[in-house]
């Protein structure tokens, strides 16, 4: 018996190659169970019939090659209830004991193969982090050409209700993302990042960049006041969301070098990951990562993690073309400025 705290209690088998589980787990088969491999990682899973997933384990499926290296499982029955909740804690749990897990759901950050791999090849994903990619965005006229420009939600509220100032740093965030963050964003618009259009989330924003299934980066319409009086000035700020290792790495809680270019750091929390929130004034992002160059690193790996989780999901159906289209044409008109 393994105690796993909070009264749950794992039984543990030990196993040889190529033995079944049929005669260990006779009856009651629905809950969650964890596979140790040889090599020291764990898999954490859920079935309502343990026995026949372990099988598909060992022998293959579509999702993974057989595995031959299985060394000893754990199960626990959950007759009823949310087996997803229930396998999500298990893996925070595994994960926070430090084990290398071989799961891909919930576990952001794997080392597992993922289809993600084959639109934007390892290689290819490394020297985009490090610094070493294409940051010209490739094929951005015949992007352009290929969707109508319709005014945005956001463009048509200027000057009424968004003044020009904060519409174009709301464009020179979202471009330097699209161009420096996110690895080849005009073949992966809409089905790895989207864009949503001045959308009414949390009380209203003027667009939210989206990664996989985590939002990326947000603009709140309401402008920031400081309670601590660390800023004079009210700003419209930009929340970009980064792994939390960025705390750990000797970053104070706030960086501040003037009035109006600063970043402060507030840890959030989702239900894919932590995160730590990096807050600052709408169009100093791209100074902002220029003269912080760990911290885009960061935000690339952070990116590459988050697409290799999966696609944009639930985000796509509101996806933008027309905001999007918007960014491109100011990338456009940045690269012709150059």
């Amino acid at each position: 018996m393994n105690p796993a705290g909070d009264n749950i209690v794992f039984k543990r088998w030990e196993l040889e190659p190529g033995m079944s589980i049929s005669s260990l787990i006779s009856n009651h088969r629905r809950g969650i169970y964890v596979l140790e491999f040889a090599d020291g990682c764990r898999y954490v899973g859920q079935s309502v019939n343990v026995v026949s997933r372990f099988a598909t384990h060992v022998h293959g499926s579509s999702h993974h090659k057989g595995w031959d290296d299985v060394v000893a499982i754990q199960f626990r029955e959950v007759p009823v209830g949310n087996l997803d909740e229930a396998e999500y804690q298990e893996i925070f749990r595994q994960k926070s004991l430090g084990f290398e897990l071989r799961n891909k759901v919930f576990n952001l950050g794997h080392n597992q193969p993922s289809k993600f791999d084959d639109v934007v090849t390892v290689e290819e994903q490394s020297h985009w982090a490090l610094g070493h990619g294409n940051y010209e965005l490739e094929n951005l006229e015949l992007r352009l050409s290929e969707v109508p420009s319709t005014p945005s939600k956001l463009r048509s509220k200027v000057p009424t209700s968004v003044s020009d100032e904060t519409y174009t740093a709301v464009l020179d965030d979202l471009a330097f993302c699209l161009s420096h963050v996110i690895p080849d964003a005009i073949k992966l618009e809409s089905t790895y990042w989207t864009i949503s259009d001045y959308p009414n989330t949390s009380g209203g924003r003027f667009a939210t960049l989206n990664v996989g299934n985590l939002e990326l980066a947000y603009f709140p319409r309401f402008p920031f006041d400081d309670p601590e009086g660390r800023i004079a000035d009210m700003h419209q700020l930009v929340f970009f969301n980064l792994p939390s290792c960025v705390l750990d790495k000797g970053y104070d809680n706030a960086i501040i070098r003037s009035e109006h270019s600063w970043i402060y750091f507030e840890r959030h929390f989702y239900n894919l990951i932590d995160t730590v929130g990096v807050e600052m004034p709408i169009g100093t992002l791209r100074e902002i990562f220029k003269t912080e160059p760990d911290l885009l690193i960061d935000a690339r790996q952070f990116v590459i993690s988050l697409m290799r989780n999966g696609g944009s999901g639930k985000f796509r159906r509101w996806h933008s073309q027309a905001l999007s289209t918007e960014v491109f044409q100011y990338c456009r008109a940045l690269k012709e400025a150059r």
